[in-house]
């Protein structure tokens, strides 16, 4: 199937499981919700590799605005809406399937990852101790078959949906734009943090503001291990970590969010990969 029509397709059937999610969740509760979850999730990933031997298309950046800006309303009228369900499902699966949309079937370069192997393997190991101890302080847990059909589908679509548009779209639009990836990944981190403002709006706080912090210190930190990269893969695993911690009840770990997400920093740095070299050297 030519890799537009895959595309075109695949959105289609997205919107359509993206309208019925309220039905699934009224009448269906968690499980059915899930499996729209994960009809939408295999669903984009195949309209996303249609095409894997060329790089993702250079989408401008007023069509990467303008996605951004309509997603923010949807997430406005979920929060006034205390956290509807259907709205959320909406904004997150409708967003990935643009994804799968905008880049025409081109998977390579987003979801491609065969630089720093160890490095990354150590921070997503980073990660995981944090994640298991912060989960084991706030005695979070949820039952097996719940974490299978809703919550793994629920994180991963989540993730891909919101790296693909901050770490993939926008930060390679603006990077070129600017002529300058740091300043792709700031400007991208900072729409990153206020993409989170409607989850607190309605509650203001220390704790609000400490939050808004700690989503510009991920959209930093995720932004430059994307760009290291040249790919979103451990910014998806990363990212679906840290929202397993939060979704299970440590929301309130933002002291240890501001110290992990300067993780990729130290491991990323180039002394590491002199070391590493040097080692490899040897043998």
């Amino acid at each position: 199937m030519p890799t537009s029509y895959r595309g075109t397709l695949v959105y289609a059937v997205v919107v359509v499981l993206g309208a019925s999610s309220y039905f699934a969740y009224m009448y269906g509760g968690v499980v059915f919700l899930g499996l729209v979850y994960w009809a939408g999730l295999v669903l984009s990933l195949w309209g996303m590799s249609g095409n894997a031997g060329k790089p993702p298309p250079r989408v401008a950046v007023k069509t990467v605005f303008a996605l951004y800006i309509i997603f923010m309303l949807a997430r406005v009228l979920e929060s006034y809406f205390m956290r509807s369900w259907p709205i959320y499902v909406l904004e997150k699966l409708w967003g990935l399937g643009l994804i799968a949309l905008v880049t025409s079937g081109r998977l390579a370069l987003f979801l491609r990852s065969g630089l720093f192997v160890l490095e990354r393997t150590l921070l997503i190991a980073v990660f995981l101790i944090v994640v298991v101890f912060t989960l084991n302080r706030c005695g979070g847990s949820l039952d097996f078959e719940l974490i299978v059909v809703f919550v793994i589908p629920f994180l991963v679509v989540n993730s891909l949906f919101e790296e693909g548009m901050f770490r993939g779209l926008m930060l390679r639009s603006l990077s070129h734009r600017l002529g300058s990836m740091s300043l792709g990944i700031v400007l991208q981190a900072l729409l990153f943090s206020f993409w989170h403002i409607p989850h607190i709006i309605w509650t203001p706080s220390l704790w609000a503001i400490g939050y808004l912090i700690a989503s510009l210190a991920a959209g930093l930190s995720l932004g430059f291990v994307a760009a290291k990269e040249c790919s979103i893969v451990t910014a998806v695993i990363l990212h679906t970590l840290w929202n397993l911690s939060a979704l299970i009840g440590c929301s309130d770990i933002v002291p240890e969010a501001l110290l992990l997400w300067l993780a990729p920093f130290v491991l990323y740095h180039p002394l590491w990969g002199k070391i590493f070299r040097k080692q490899d050297s040897k043998v």
